[in-house]
Order: structure tokens, then sequence, then C-alpha cells
């Protein structure tokens, strides 16, 4: 074989093990599981001071500047 050959079929055993669809199901699912462990706490700890009656502060963002600070 070929090396050209050699390496066309190493990418393509590569992608068929990497970009199979059980593969992508399998790490999607391990994405998804470590996203709900770290989300679904905060969530549920914001619910909580929320029904505890804390109520944040609306966001804003104001710079205060006098009219000679304004460049012209």
């Amino acid at each position: 074989m070929t090396v050209g050959g050699r390496m066309y079929l190493e990418a393509f055993i590569w992608s068929w093990v990497h970009l199979h669809p059980g593969y992508l199901l399998r790490q999607t699912a391990k994405f998804l599981g470590l996203a709900a462990l770290i989300l679904v706490p905060l969530f549920l700890s914001n619910v909580y001071l929320v029904k505890q009656g804390f109520k944040p502060t609306a966001p804003s963002f104001h710079i205060e500047a006098s009219p000679d600070e304004i460049p012209h």
C-alpha cells in the first residue's frame, strides 16, 4: 500500500471511530449530563432565594459625565 493510500485509510478509520453516530450520542449525553449537574443546582438555589423574598436589583448600566468631559 502506498503512503498516500495508508494516510487515506488512517483518516477514514479515525473519522469512522470519532464521527460514528453512537460515539457522537455518547459524547453529547456526557456533555448534557455535566451541564445539568452544574446548572440544575444553580437554578434550584435561585428559585429557593426568590421564594424566600430575595429581590435582585434590575440590571443597569449608567455612566455619569459632566458636559465638560464629553468630547466634541
